[in-house]
């Protein structure tokens, strides 16, 4: 002990030589981070005062509403409750079709189940758009796709990619469909080897397969997903799926105060390091791509690679070749193209069959019926006309996403002063800024319009739809979960008909049983509405359910 402490001693001085010669260098480091640091304060302060003033001023404030919870977050918390839609039906019930909330900031936001509101909001998209902090944090995921642009971008990007998802396109898709389902269904059966029930998680799975028929509809590319895991960009997009649909705090807040993005935190380089990831791949499917279409192809041979080409990239390079009207995209454009529809089509799908799954686990009745009308069909590989017409089926999918619509909600924010007409003849004023927020799961489960039963599962309603819901301005089915207007879902067809398609071959080969009670799985809201199990500290994503192989009908029947 005594020699270490000499030694100690003898040390001092040569490091207080080496302090004192660093003293110059590391008081100019804590002056700039002084100034940086102050530089940034005062930023975050006058964006502050100048959102609370704008606020203070807004129309917005006449409106009834709740009060706010929260100098800073307002009532924004609420709208990330698991349960997100009951907040909103009471403040319905307590202060009408058309009010204001505080949201993050304690800004004033308008929240509307008016139809003919909505309506006016979803028609006049270039003074209605969606908020910059909102695409400023999906940016960092999906770049600048069809997804996140506006104005004239948005209808550049949607006239060219109008034809990759018109009815007559998504049935030259069937066949993937098809395949995929069958391989998802192979796997069910190796599981059930014993061909006794067994636990398994069908999100992972739905999603495995939505995975690998958007790969391959998409842009060509085999994820296999459902075998193996080690594909690099499987990896990039998983890394996506489990960290970037449900924002932080802190991300929220460098979304609405911009010099805090200065800040680069952990989740921020893996996203990076995946967007990386997708984009040097991207960048080489589009110029494989270019090369099939052009380099020393005849001009008869390349019109017949053109009409082959059935994924949305071969569409989206062919029409930038042919620079039709002047509408083509850049190859960067294109590439995030391929980000955005992987996450928001393959992620908003496998959702929406897993909560189907999830109702007819809950529903024995419904589950023989639809088994049945499936029978009758007499195949296993049905067409596009074939299956559209099991009728029992489409009640089934509009039902499902009616009561879990994968996006649950959706923000807009007003470019410019407006007033919005309501149903009563009156007009409300809304000053640029302010914010708008659809509450699409409410609209869907209004009681006004659906009934008092209008959170229960019930697919026989579709038989007579309300004359209210037939007033919704959604693109499909009566019900909001496509949006409506100029933006809404492009590619509605192809996600309806690739639900059905999973949803018949599952059904047909397995009964299907929950393997919790129905309390127990909670609606995990971020940007997709997903599930996961109440309780489990983890919240992952995923939906326990119990399979069992279909006992095959005797003789006589068809399937």
């Amino acid at each position: 002990m005594h020699r270490l402490l000499t030694e100690i001693q003898d040390r001092v001085p040569a490091l207080l030589r080496v302090a004192a010669a660093a003293a110059p260098s590391l008081v100019k480091v804590l002056k700039c981070l002084l100034v940086f640091v102050s530089l940034t304060g005062a930023a975050v302060l006058r964006r502050l005062l100048i959102i609370w003033f704008k606020a203070w001023r807004s129309p917005l404030r006449a409106l009834p509403g709740p009060e706010s919870k929260s100098l800073f977050l307002g009532n924004f918390d609420l709208r990330f409750d698991p349960e997100n839609a009951l907040p909103h039906e009471e403040w319905v019930s307590k202060y009408g079709t058309t009010f204001s909330y505080a949201g993050l900031l304690n800004k004033p936001r308008l929240m509307t189940v008016d139809v003919r509101a909505l309506s006016h909001i979803l028609k006049h998209s270039e003074n209605y758009q969606k908020p910059e902090p909102l695409r400023y944090h999906l940016s960092k995921i999906l770049g600048a796709g069809l997804l996140l642009v506006e104005g004239e971008k948005h209808k550049q990007q949607r006239r060219v990619m109008n034809p990759a998802f018109t009815p007559a396109h998504t049935r030259s898709l069937t066949p993937v469909f098809l395949q995929k389902s069958m391989e998802l269904r192979d796997v069910w059966l190796r599981l059930c080897s014993s061909a006794q029930p067994i636990r398994i998680d069908a999100l992972e799975w739905v999603s495995c397969a939505t995975l690998d028929i958007m790969g391959i509809a998409g842009f060509g590319y085999h994820f296999n997903s459902m075998t193996s895991s080690s594909d690099e960009l499987n990896l990039a997009f998983q890394t996506i799926f489990r960290g970037g649909l449900k924002p932080t705090k802190m991300a929220m807040l460098q979304s609405f105060v911009p010099p805090l993005r200065v800040i680069k935190m952990q989740r921020d380089k893996k996203f990076a390091d995946a967007r990386t990831v997708m984009k040097r791949i991207g960048a080489r499917l589009v110029r494989e791509r270019k090369l099939a279409l052009s380099d020393g192809v005849s001009a008869d041979d390349l019109e017949s690679v053109r009409e082959s080409g059935k994924d949305l990239l071969s569409l989206l390079v062919k029409a930038n070749m042919t620079n039709l009207g002047g509408s083509s995209m850049s190859d960067e454009d294109v590439q995030d193209q391929i980000a955005t529809f992987i996450v928001a089509g393959h992620e908003t799908s496998s959702a929406g069959i897993t909560w189907c799954l999830h109702c007819l686990s809950h529903n024995n009745k419904a589950q023989e019926q639809l088994r049945e009308e499936i029978r009758q069909l007499g195949t296993e590989s049905p067409d596009m006309e074939q299956i559209k017409s099991l009728k029992y089926l489409d009640h089934i999918v509009r039902e499902g996403l009616r009561l879990y619509p994968p996006i649950p909600s959706t923000s807009r924010v007003a470019m410019r002063d407006d007033i919005i007409p309501l149903s009563n003849g009156t007009g409300i004023r809304i000053a640029e800024g302010d914010g708008v927020f659809i509450p699409i799961f409410t609209l869907n489960t209004d009681k006004r319009v659906w009934g008092k039963d209008a959170q229960e599962f019930k697919p026989e309603r579709w038989e007579n739809i309300p004359a209210g819901a037939q007033a919704l301005p959604g693109v499909w089915g009566n019900i909001m979960s496509f949006l409506g207007g100029s933006r809404a879902c492009i590619g509605y067809h192809f996600s309806t008909l690739e639900m059905k398609y999973i949803i018949f071959t599952l059904i047909l080969n397995f009964e299907i049983t929950p393997a919790l009670p129905a309390h127990m799985i909670q609606r995990k809201s971020g940007i997709v509405l997903r599930p996961c199990v109440k309780g489990e500290d983890d919240g992952r994503p995923q939906m326990p359910l119990i399979i069992k192989p279909v006992v095959r009908p005797t003789a006589g029947s068809s399937i």
